[in-house]
């Protein structure tokens, strides 16, 4: 499994091939196990500035490995990278619509409408990061071989 991880960061600025849905869920289990143990470190230091900035930069440090791993996830769903966007798209939207409606209603609870869009929102991510986790596309397809084929050719 660490092998997953490591081929992830060493494929960090690669955006074109396929990724296995083992690879992307892997990569997304270690960094919340970290994640995890930085929030411990920060329970546990109280107010610590030093933990609650490592943990920021490895949040920063983390974000293009797995921008990169999903457009290659994308692929090996037979997707378009671009598709990552949506919902990047639709959680910002969500965002703009909650808070533009507690404004409008003066810092009171938010309109019904704004509720609505922020839960079609985290719906809608939900949902993406399910679809994920889909069987990828068994013959090669435009952008590349099958990564489960190319691993059994190695074993």
């Amino acid at each position: 499994m660490l092998d997953y991880y490591v081929s992830t960061w060493k494929n960090s600025f690669r955006l074109s091939g396929r990724s296995r849905r083992k690879e992307y869920w892997t990569f997304a289990l270690f960094n919340f196990l970290i994640g995890v143990v930085f929030g411990i470190g920060q329970a546990f230091s109280g107010t610590n500035m030093i933990v609650a900035g490592i943990s920021l930069c490895f949040q920063i440090a983390v974000l293009f490995p797995n921008f990169s791993l999903s457009v290659r996830r994308l692929h090996d769903i037979d997707l378009s990278g671009w598709w990552l966007l949506t919902p990047m798209v639709i959680v910002a939207l969500g965002f703009v619509g909650f808070f533009w409606g507690v404004a409008a209603n003066q810092g009171s609870e938010p309109p019904l409408w704004a509720i609505i869009m922020m839960t079609v929102a985290v719906a809608y991510s939900i949902g993406f990061a399910l679809y994920m986790g889909f069987k990828g596309s068994v013959p090669a397809n435009k952008w590349g071989h099958n990564p489960k084929e190319s691993i059994a050719d190695k074993a």
